[in-house]
């Protein structure tokens, strides 16, 4: 329906028919719905977007649990023969600096919003 200011509203009509003197009649009532319909709309987005936080939450927890992990391998590897010792430290390194960045960028993720 449309308001007295012009702009489209949403409305709840409820009719109620009765037989009078062998006529059938109809009383209704209808009040207008917008704002609350308006405010549920913005009630559903924030449930929405909440969910998307806590799944990327989770998701970014478990990823940084799995670097963890892979960092801790790398500090616990047992160092080689003497003759290996700068190969394996430059891949033990190379693969810290590899984990670290996702590392980082999943703590940003676990970082609360309003920080």
């Amino acid at each position: 329906m449309i308001g007295l200011d012009g702009q489209t509203r949403l409305a709840e009509l409820q009719a109620v028919p009765f037989e009078e003197h062998g006529r059938l009649h109809i009383i209704s009532s209808g009040r207008d719905v917008t704002a609350q319909r308006e405010a549920e709309a913005r009630l559903h987005q924030v449930q929405k977007m909440d969910a998307v936080g806590q799944l990327t939450g989770g998701i970014a927890h478990d990823f940084n649990n799995l670097l963890t992990v892979i960092i801790g391998n790398l500090d616990l590897e047992p160092e080689p023969p003497a003759r290996r010792v700068p190969a394996w430290r430059s891949n033990r390194r190379c693969g810290r600096q590899s984990a670290a960045r996702p590392h980082a960028s999943a703590a940003g993720l676990l970082a609360p919003a309003d920080a």
